[in-house]
C-alpha cells in the first residue's frame, strides 16, 4: 500500500472511532479483492471502502476542485466490493448479521498532515 493510502486508512479509522464505530478488522485480503476496513456500531457490521487523494488545490480545501476521491468508485469496484463482502461474511460465519457498506472519501494535504473527510453511508453494491 502506498503512503497516501495508508495515511487515508489511518484517518478513516480515527474518524470511525470518533463517531462510535469499533474497528473490527483492516485490510482483509483475498485473491479477488480487499476490504479496507470492517467496523461495527450497535451490532451492525459496516464494510468501509476508503478512497484518498492528495488535495489538488495545494493546501486549501475547496469543494470547487474538479476531482473528488469518490469518483474512484466505479461500477466494477462496487461489484468487486460486493463479492469480497460476501466472502467475508461466509468466512466469519456471519451470513445472518445485519450489515451495510460505506465509502470514506478523503482529500489530504500531506505537507500539513491534514485531511478533509466525507462519510457516505449505505452505499449500494452491485
Amino acid at each position: 500500500m502506498n503512503k497516501i493510502g495508508k495515511f487515508g486508512e489511518d484517518v478513516a479509522c480515527l474518524f470511525l472511532k470518533k463517531h462510535g464505530y469499533k474497528v473490527v478488522e483492516r485490510n482483509y485480503l483475498k485473491k479477488w479483492g480487499e476490504l479496507d476496513i470492517v467496523a461495527s456500531k450497535k451490532g451492525i457490521l459496516c464494510f468501509v471502502e476508503v478512497k484518498t487523494i492528495k488535495d489538488v488545490t495545494h493546501g486549501t480545501f475547496s469543494d470547487q476542485s474538479a476531482y473528488r476521491p469518490e469518483e474512484n468508485m466505479s461500477a466494477a469496484k462496487l461489484k468487486k466490493l460486493s463479492r469480497i463482502v460476501q466472502t467475508y461474511l461466509q468466512d466469519k460465519g456471519k451470513e445472518n448479521v445485519e450489515w451495510s457498506a460505506a465509502l470514506i472519501a478523503i482529500r489530504v494535504d500531506m505537507s500539513k498532515k491534514v485531511a478533509k473527510v466525507r462519510f457516505i453511508d449505505n452505499i449500494l453494491l452491485k
